[in-house]
């Protein structure tokens, strides 16, 4: 799945969790799926700041690897070559893998959140089916 369709996904499934809240608040039987919907929107505002930043980060890399592209076109130029320093292409690309690499380490810390909103989602019914056995 794409970064940005994995925004789009935080968003709606906000949006639904907000909506059910406003929903209960009038329910006073529910203060404990309220808190519920409380520490998963914490979390999902975590997480789509996450995906933001490695989508960003992701794009600056794109935008790095074509600089690199270019360079490299200007400095194979015979007329252009002398102006276009070796270590400014180096550098170009290095900063473009260290950008993919660190959107890749928000990507991972992303899915860790995801992993505690289903944790907190399922908690309350796996600890009913647990009961019942």
């Amino acid at each position: 799945m794409g970064v940005q369709t994995r925004n789009l996904n935080l968003s709606d499934r906000m949006r639904a969790l907000t909506r059910e809240y406003r929903g209960l608040l009038s329910e006073q039987a529910h203060h404990e799926r309220l808190d519920q919907i409380v520490a998963q929107l914490a979390l999902f505002e975590r997480r789509i700041r996450l995906s933001q930043r490695a989508l960003e980060m992701l794009y600056l890399a794109i935008v790095c690897f074509v600089m690199t592209s270019l360079l490299l076109v200007l400095a194979s130029a015979a007329w252009l070559g002398r102006f276009v320093i070796p270590a400014v292409i180096g550098t170009t690309f290095v900063l473009g893998v260290a950008l993919l690499l660190a959107s890749l380490v928000l990507e991972f810390l992303e899915l860790r959140a995801g992993l505690k909103t289903m944790e907190i989602e399922t908690r309350e019914i796996l600890k009913r089916g647990g009961s019942r056995r």
